[in-house]
Formats: C-alpha cells, sequence, structure tokens
C-alpha cells in the first residue's frame, strides 16, 4: 500500500515539475526547490519499500517507521489535492476574467477593460488566495523536514535494496507488494455482491441480473472495475483474484500494477515476468512483444492490470491482443478511477459506489475499538457517524490508520 501511494506521490511530483518547465502552473512562491527535493526522497525512500514491508509483520520497529512514512506520504496526497484545487481556482477565475473582459470590450471600449483587469479580484478574495499559498507552502516545508528524518532512520534497519529489479517505474507485480498493507479481509464489509458480480462474470456464468452497470459489450472478456480513489477498487480485484474458484478456472493468472506514466515496455516486462517467473533481457518493442504473446498462448489466463490512467486506446491495443491468443474464457480486469478507460477498453463496466452510512460506520467501529463493546464506543459513536460521512464512504478513508482507542 505505502509503495503504491510512493509511487503515486513521485508521479504527480513529477508532473508538477514538468508542468511548471512547461508554463502551464505557477509553483507556489518559494518551494520549487523543495518539491524537487520531495520527489527525490521519495524515490530514495521507495527503494527500500519492497523490504520493509515484508519485514514489518515481525519487526515492530520497521512497522512503526514505515506507518510514519505513510502518513507522511498521505499528508502530502492532501496537499497535492489543495494544490490541484487551488490551480483550478485560479484557471477559472482567469477563465471569468477573460469572459468578463469581452463583454466590456463590445459594450465600453478600451479603457473600460484596463480597469476592470486592475480590479478583477476583490481585496478578500486576494488575501485569501495569497493566505492559501502560503499555507501549502509552509506545508510542504514541513513535511520535506519530516521526510528528511524518516530517511536517515531509515539507516537504522539496513533495509535490503536488491529487489530493485522489480520496480522498474511503477510496473510491479504489485498484489504481492502490497497485500501484507491492505485492509484485513475480515474487516471488508459492503463488497460481498459486487465480488460476487466478478467472479461469475469471470466463470462465465454471469446473469442478466447481475447486469447492473453500462456496458459496450454484453459479454467482453475486459472487466473495468470503475471508482474514486479510496473506494477499495484494488481491494476487490485482490478478493477477487484470491478466491479458489478464480484460481483452479485459469492455468495462469498474472498481476500488475500499471499507474502513471503509462510505459508500454515495462507493463510487457512486468507481465511476462508474471507469466514465467523470469526476467526478460530483451530490449526491442517487437521482440518483447513477441516473447509476451508467446508466454500466454494458448493458456486460459487472468490479466490483472491495476491503476491505469491513459485512456489512449493505442497504449492499451497491444494488451487486449493477448486475449485473441490465449484460450477461450482468458479476462483482463482492470482498476481505474476513469470511465474513458473503461471505454477505451470496451470493456464490461463495474462501477464500485461507496459504503452506505451502516457500513461504513460497522467499519469504522471494528477498525477503532476492535469490534468491543464499552463506554467509550457508545459515547464516541455519534462522532464515528460523522467521521464516516466525512470520508464520503470511501472504504480506505476509513481504515487508513489504525487508531486504537479502546484503552
Amino acid at each position: 500500500m505505502a509503495d503504491a501511494l510512493v509511487s503515486f506521490l513521485i508521479n504527480e511530483l513529477g508532473s508538477l515539475i514538468k508542468q511548471e518547465i512547461e508554463q502551464e502552473v505557477r509553483l507556489v512562491v518559494g518551494v520549487r526547490k523543495e518539491v524537487t527535493e520531495l520527489k527525490s526522497t521519495f524515490m530514495t525512500l521507495q527503494a527500500v519499500l519492497n523490504d520493509a514491508e515484508r519485514r514489518q509483520t515481525d519487526e515492530e520497529s520497521v512497522k512503526i517507521w514505515l506507518a510514519k512514512l505513510q502518513n507522511t506520504a498521505y499528508e502530502m496526497e492532501d496537499v497535492l489535492d489543495e494544490w490541484g484545487t487551488e490551480i483550478q481556482r485560479s484557471r477559472l477565475e482567469k477563465l471569468e476574467l477573460d469572459g468578463e473582459t469581452k463583454i466590456k470590450r463590445n459594450q465600453s471600449g478600451f479603457n473600460q477593460v484596463t480597469k476592470l483587469s486592475c480590479c478583477f479580484c476583490s481585496p478578500f478574495s486576494c488575501l485569501k488566495q495569497v493566505a492559501s499559498r502560503h499555507d501549502i507552502a509552509s506545508r510542504i516545508k514541513k513535511i520535506l523536514e519530516t521526510l528528511e528524518s524518516i530517511k536517515n532512520e531509515r539507516d537504522l534497519f539496513n533495509f535490503n535494496t536488491s529487489d530493485q529489479r522489480a520496480r522498474e517505474g511503477s510496473y510491479t507485480h504489485g498484489r504481492k507488494e502490497t497485500s501484507s498493507t491492505i485492509i484485513d479481509r475480515p474487516d471488508i464489509v459492503g463488497r460481498g455482491s459486487d465480488q460476487e458480480i466478478i467472479v461469475n462474470r469471470l466463470l462465465g456464468v454471469a446473469s442478466s441480473s447481475t447486469n447492473h452497470s453500462e456496458n459496450g459489450t454484453r459479454d467482453s472478456c475486459i472487466i473495468s472495475i470503475i471508482g474514486m480513489g479510496g473506494l477499495g477498487k484494488t481491494t476487490l480485484a485482490q478478493l477477487v483474484f484470491d478466491q479458489d474458484r478464480v484460481k483452479s478456472h485459469f492455468k495462469l493468472s498474472m498481476w500488475v500494477c500499471v499507474s502513471d506514466p503509462f510505459d508500454r515496455i515495462k507493463v510487457a516486462m512486468a507481465i511476462i515476468r508474471e507469466a514465467t517467473g523470469k526476467d526478460t533481457h530483451t530490449s526491442t518493442w517487437n521482440a518483447l512483444f513477441k516473447e509476451l504473446c508467446e508466454s500466454v498462448k494458448g493458456k486460459k489466463f487472468l490479466l490483472v492490470l491495476d491503476d491505469v490512467w491513459t485512456n489512449d486506446p493505442n497504449n492499451l491495443k497491444e494488451l487486449t491482443h493477448l486475449l485473441d491468443l490465449g484460450e477461450k474464457g482468458s479476462h483482463i480486469l482492470v482498476t481505474t478511477r476513469s470511465e474513458s478507460v473503461a471505454s477505451a477498453l470496451n470493456s464490461y463496466k463495474h462501477i464500485l459506489h461507496g459504503l452506505n452510512s451502516n457500513e461504513s460506520s460497522s467499519l469504522l467501529h471494528s477498525k477503532a475499538f476492535h469490534g468491543k463493546e464499552n463506554e467509550k464506543s457508545e459515547l464516541l459513536i455519534d462522532i464515528g457517524t460523522q467521521i464516516s460521512n466525512k470520508c464520503q464512504f470511501a472504504l480506505e478513508a476509513l481504515v487508513r490508520e489504525q487508531i486504537d482507542i479502546s484503552t
């Protein structure tokens, strides 16, 4: 889980830097250096995450260190969300200004346009923008300080980075990396029907009653789980992937974490590694694609592409071509935030909705009080309901922190 989040942050920070170079956005004043350092530090820490996530089960100190990193990463994610909102607000205000300017020019001439441009925002609005950007800058600097401290603590654990080969960009056989920190199976609520629908489609026993989502083709061999971040798309895919019925149905099961930006060579290499258990030394696309095709040819396979962002059909057509080579009944299961990705794949769309109020409260109660009834849990039930509503019923958001308030 931490690995996927860190990969996401590295990509987002890199995208911000790239956009500033291309003058599409303007970085908050005074933090250009910090943003670059944040990306570099996250990349340094990413190299040891595989080992850290393996060791956290047996070593409490490693578990605590990993929790610190994950908390800091979540804080950085929140800052990026606010930053993105600020960028969008600025763009909208500019569009509004441009629209008003055109109207004024038609009515009153150039002098009025100049006056309007000078008075484009109220003192309160301008002050609010400055305060917001100052707050973002301060938080970024504080996060960098915390991250540097975490990086220094890393040396105490002598983490192994030898499996760096399995981490090319953000393209990994990710299920094995995330399974140790993903939501505990007993705590998963409200996903039974979703799981059954997808499993039935994979096994070819789906009925018309299960087709509750919009779909381009009824019998598509590609299934897309679609939903906003935090709803548990990857968790649901894992539950399906690990079902005994699914394991016995497919001769070959593969899991690849894609993320963004999409790189077909790295994705292909990860699929080959999953299919054969070996790394490929092929570097050209034509030779690599031939090897990829051979690895699945004639086999009934299930390929999970987790966290797909690209909606360019040209990026995905080679991967969908694998279905023509595999045995009849082969499937590709995709998790994505974007419905346009599912449309580009011409896939069956399974829209993942948030938990309802009762399910959210039940999950929060389970994680906060370990299912134990006591006076504190009764007193805090209203607060818990407010928290679950605040999270907009997002599954992962509710269990992001393992907070124990039962003692």
